[in-house]
């Protein structure tokens, strides 16, 4: 398998953030209160910027709940 394919294996299996936090059972607060800091400082400017690339894209972030520094 290559490294595409693999990224697409592991992005297919994987899941959104609201189910992620949904499914976390530690720094639960923390994760929220990022989440709503980062909504918060992105600005329409922003999502006109990021609308501009006018290109699909597939993030993939690798994470657990008990890492402390997920849930920066």
């Amino acid at each position: 398998m290559d490294r595409r394919d693999t990224f697409n294996h592991l992005f297919d299996a994987g899941f959104d953030y609201e189910t992620y936090a949904a499914r976390s059972d530690r720094h639960d607060e923390r994760m929220k209160t990022n989440y709503r800091i980062t909504g918060e400082f992105l600005s329409e400017n922003s999502v006109t910027n990021v609308e501009y690339i006018n290109k699909s894209m597939k993030f993939l972030w690798i994470a657990e709940n008990w890492c402390g520094d997920c849930g920066h």
